[in-house]
């Protein structure tokens, strides 16, 4: 009843989490009795134990198409729960989740909202500095999104944000769009 297929990048997991994490994506488990691990589907699993091999965990593996999963990463982090991770799988820009499924929800519903296309407008300002706008620039983007570089010398900001909430940038005739 043992089959499946997986194909992950791991890099500095203990490799029962690495276990766990094909495991559960392929729908199966193991019993570890006297040093020997017995892979079975997840339903023998429960079966045998009276109780699912998750333990209330969800494992979810998410690919991005739009942002860095290292910056989605630092996000993810304090949402977690105790008895959750969250792995980092660098080769192919995404993150492992194992959390309660309440949880997991709330990291998959933030993730939509991040994994969104941007793109950057460069502002050339004129009559004021550059510096003395980027608070108020940044309370117009959209959050854990939209991200500003100053740039002194040139005075200008680039902002980076979803196409739609770009042209809400172009807050005074004082900005001149490159």
């Amino acid at each position: 009843n043992v089959e499946g297929k997986v194909t992950v990048y791991l890099k500095d997991i203990d490799v029962w989490d690495a276990l766990r994490i094909v495991l559960e994506a392929n729908g199966l488990a193991y019993m570890e009795e006297d040093g020997l691990v017995q892979i079975m589907t997840a339903q023998d699993f429960e079966s045998r134990t009276g109780y699912p091999f998750t333990k209330n965990i969800q494992t979810k593996i998410l690919s991005f198409q739009y942002a860095q999963a290292k910056e989605v990463l630092e996000i993810l982090i304090p949402m977690k729960g105790n008895a959750g991770k969250i792995i980092h799988d660098e080769k192919n820009n995404g993150l492992i989740l194992m959390d309660t499924p309440e949880k997991v929800i709330l990291m998959m519903d933030l993730v939509k909202q991040l994994d969104v296309p941007t793109e950057t407008e460069t502002f050339v300002l004129r009559h004021v500095q550059a510096q003395n706008v980027v608070r108020d620039v940044q309370e117009m983007l959209t959050k854990n999104v939209g991200r500003i570089k100053l740039n002194s010398h040139a005075n200008s900001l680039a902002v980076i944000d979803t196409p739609a909430n770009i042209p809400k940038q172009l807050f005074s005739p004082r900005v001149t769009r490159r």
